[in-house]
């Protein structure tokens, strides 16, 4: 098999704060081969905007020229009668928490959204709207769409950005986005008496009380970077939408480098870009120590081994932290970067 260019992107793993806020001794923090990987590998620029929005960042590792628009990119991997002379919305089910005078969203991931309770919802919004004809369309339990046939003048803040905090400052802007937020407060209205939430709130469940519009914009085949010889892995909406678009081959997310080899053989792709997800989700101290120690077992001491026999001739690593890190077998002869404990990455 020829030699890959790889990029390993693992969000949030070595996020400063999960470093700084163990307490345990450092031993339990080595991690040989990353420690090794880290000290050789020259330390790369991170934009600002590209350490908050799982968008931008895919669309940049990825080498797309722009951040693909969230809504059009996640639709046409959830929908089969995606059209892309439509501008698009992404209007998710979510619940918004009271906390003093202000809402506090809960993304629909921890709702427990079963299929027959989000079509009942948006069988609810279309009756609803169906006046302003503007209809839900669902790709996915916690991915629904609005399409509209001209561009509008709306900018929002991302799902991913507003989850767990207050939307006070957050509502949509925009000469458009009068309409958006009443729609949004109407939603609330809506299914606050629907029978979904009515028996939620006697089975203890939270509710599923409202919607978050965002990820606004409209394919544009010129903004694509095509990719076919390419292969990109991950489990995240996004990325098989990212692929679909760069006509890349995709692949579920592997549990290991060997394991990601094997389904290499036969494709042809060297160009490759392996998303981890892992570190996405709020993990405990114990948790996140495991996971580290598990990516060191099954990512980071074999990509180390081909590293050094040329199997693999450049690696990029994004874990996190405010940098990037980029390596060659060339970087690991240069000695005198010596490796440093994990810890003094926080800075």
């Amino acid at each position: 098999m020829a030699s890959s260019a790889l990029t390993l992107w693992i969000p949030n793993l070595l996020a400063p704060e999960n470093i700084a806020e163990t307490d345990v001794g450092a031993e339990s923090l080595s991690c040989p081969a990353l420690e090794t990987l880290l000290a050789k590998a020259d330390k790369l620029p991170k934009d600002n905007r590209h350490k908050d929005s799982i968008a931008s960042n895919a669309s940049y590792l990825f080498h797309q020229k722009n951040t693909l628009p969230v809504a059009p990119t996640t639709a046409v991997f959830d929908l089969e009668n995606f059209d892309a002379s439509y501008f698009w919305l992404r209007v998710d089910p979510v619940q918004m928490i009271p906390d003093r005078d202000t809402l506090v969203l809960i993304p629909g991931e921890s709702l427990g959204i079963g299929e027959d309770e989000a079509r009942a919802l948006v069988d609810a919004f279309n009756q609803h709207f169906a006046q302003d004809r503007v209809e839900l369309e669902m790709g996915d339990t916690l991915r629904w769409y609005i399409r509209i046939l001209q561009p509008i003048d709306v900018q929002t803040h991302s799902l991913e950005t507003m989850s767990y905090y207050s939307i006070q400052d957050a509502m949509p802007q925009g000469n458009a986005s009068a309409y958006w937020r009443q729609l949004m407060n109407e939603v609330q209205m809506l299914f606050f008496t629907h029978p979904v939430n009515e028996a939620r709130r006697s089975n203890g469940l939270p509710e599923i009380n409202g919607v978050w519009v965002w990820g606004e914009g409209q394919y544009k085949a010129d903004d694509v970077y095509v990719r076919q010889d390419a292969a990109l892995a991950g489990n995240l909406a996004y990325l098989k939408g990212l692929a679909k678009l760069s006509q890349s081959s995709f692949f579920e997310a592997p549990e290991s480098y060997p394991a990601w080899q094997i389904l290499m053989v036969d494709t042809g792709c060297n160009e490759q870009m392996v998303v981890l997800d892992d570190a996405l989700s709020e993990m405990t101290e114990e948790e996140w120590l495991v996971l580290l120690q598990r990516m060191e077992k099954d990512w980071f001491a074999p990509m180390l081994e081909q590293l050094k026999s040329g199997q693999i001739h450049s690696l990029l690593l994004d874990l996190g932290m405010s940098h990037r890190y980029y390596l060659t077998p060339k970087h690991l002869k240069k000695f005198w970067r010596w490796k440093k404990p994990l810890s003094m990455y926080t800075v």
